[in-house]
This record gives structure tokens, C-alpha cells and sequence, in this order.
């Protein structure tokens, strides 16, 4: 971890709100009208996992009109892809080639079913990082969007767009996704999280919505770490290894963002 990596996450740890202190609010916070994936390595702002793949038809329909999404990208590499695939065919994609061909072909089909453009693929030359190096899943249950890439003052991860699922069961579950892959893959190995350096789970919450705000969020994301235990590949000794913690944007910040 270079040095700026490791002051970013050593004030997001001390300090959440230290994320609302960003010196390009615009850039950071700046509205989009295209879904990507929760995936650190190719943040866009509006997030879910997979940009859909895991959600039923319904979900997806309903993410989009919560999010006023226009477009949805897809990305070589996806991890959340790689889960689709298994549960759709029974079976891991036999290489990188045969899931990259297949997450692109079901999230073009996707758009068509609703009724939206198809931003394009990402390739690993536009990734921001080559490898998974997040040390933060952000789970952003304020209405607007967040992309933390855009400024090394913060510390880089996974995007959440909780305000944007329908059911707050989906956005558990796309953030346990989000451990899984972590501790799965991370470029450090699983060792490279522990007590003294965890994984972070950061809720973002809405102060004037008491279902969303940072204290009701926190109950979602220790959901979503008892989920990642049940269903793998975290152990209950990894719980000691994920830290959660939560702030309330600030009004502010909302009402100039608000998605």
C-alpha cells in the first residue's frame, strides 16, 4: 500500500466523515445517469453488483427507476459476473474469455429487457487499478452518488448504492457479495486483512430518512457480515477482521447531489 493509500485509510478508520471534507465535492458526489459495477477497480459512482446480473427482472427495473439510470456498463474481470454465471449454467466459466464474452452478452440483454442504453465494456487498460486492492466496501444508503476514486484524499472501494434497491435484503446481499470478492481476491491475499488493519464496511446514511440514516444502516451491514459468514467464504473469526462503521452525509451535501 503506498503511503497516500495508507493515510486515506487510516482517516476514513479514524474519522468517517473525513469523506465530506473532500476538496472535489463535484467530481466525488457528481451525479450520473450510468450504472456500473460495485467493483473498486472500475468505479463510476452509481453501483450494483454485476451492473444487475444478480437482481431479478423486477429489482432491475425498480433499480433503475430509483437511480434515474440511463445506461449500464459491463467489465472484463467482473467478480460478481463470475457468481451470475455459476448460478445460471451450474458451473464456473471455464476461463476469463468465456465469462468477459458472457457478462457482456447478458448485460447488453439487460439494457434491451429494460429499456435503456448500453454504455459500453470496460477493459482492464481503464480499470484504475489492475488488481483488487480495496480495503473499504461503501454502502450509500443518502440518495446520491459516490465515487471516491476521484480523489486520493479518500480512500478507493466498492460502491453500494443501497438508496437505489427497492429491498434493503438486496442491498445486504450485494454487500456481502462485496466481502466474498474481497477476501477472496484481494491482491494481498485473504492474511492481508486483519484485527489491527480490517476490511472496512462504511455506511453512508440519510439523516432525514430514519430507515436509512448511519445508525438504522449499521444493522444492514452487520446483516451483511453475519451473510458473507453463513454463506462463505468468511469464517466466524473473519468477523474480527471487518470493522463497521457509519456517518450521515451531511444535509448539505444532499440537497446539491440529491440522484
Amino acid at each position: 500500500m503506498t503511503s497516500e493509500k495508507r493515510e486515506a485509510y487510516d482517516r476514513l478508520r479514524r474519522d468517517p466523515a473525513s469523506i465530506f471534507k473532500t476538496g472535489r465535492p463535484d467530481e466525488v458526489f457528481g451525479q450520473t445517469d450510468v450504472l456500473g459495477c460495485t467493483d473498486s477497480r472500475v468505479p463510476i459512482g452509481l453501483c450494483c453488483a454485476g451492473s444487475m446480473l444478480l437482481l431479478s427482472p423486477e429489482e432491475r427495473t425498480s433499480f433503475l427507476e430509483r437511480s434515474g439510470a440511463k445506461g449500464i456498463t459491463s467489465h472484463s474481470e467482473c467478480g460478481a459476473g463470475g457468481i451470475a454465471f455459476e448460478r445460471k449454467r451450474g458451473r464456473p466459466a471455464a476461463d476469463a474469455a468465456e465469462l468477459d464474452a458472457w457478462v457482456r452478452e447478458q448485460t447488453e440483454e439487460i439494457a434491451d429487457d429494460v429499456g435503456c442504453v448500453y454504455a459500453g465494456h470496460i477493459g482492464p487498460d481503464q480499470f484504475v487499478t489492475r488488481q483488487h486492492e480495496a480495503r473499504v466496501t461503501y454502502v450509500v444508503a443518502a440518495p446520491m452518488c459516490f465515487n471516491p476514486s476521484k480523489d486520493p484524499y479518500l480512500a478507493n472501494g466498492f460502491i453500494v448504492s443501497h438508496f437505489a434497491h427497492r429491498r434493503s435484503a438486496s442491498a445486504v446481499e450485494e454487500t456481502a457479495v462485496t466481502l466474498a470478492l474481497s477476501f477472496q481476491f484481494h491482491a494481498g491475499g485473504e492474511a492481508f486483512f486483519t484485527g489491527e488493519e480490517p476490511f472496512l464496511l462504511v455506511g453512508i446514511g440519510d439523516p432525514d430518512d430514519p430507515t436509512e440514516s448511519g445508525i438504522a444502516l449499521r444493522l444492514n451491514l452487520e446483516r451483511a457480515l453475519d451473510l458473507a459468514v453463513i454463506n462463505g467464504p468468511l469464517s466466524v473469526a473473519d468477523r474480527g477482521r471487518v470493522q463497521i462503521l457509519t456517518v450521515d452525509a451531511p444535509r448539505e451535501i444532499i440537497a446539491k447531489y440529491r440522484a
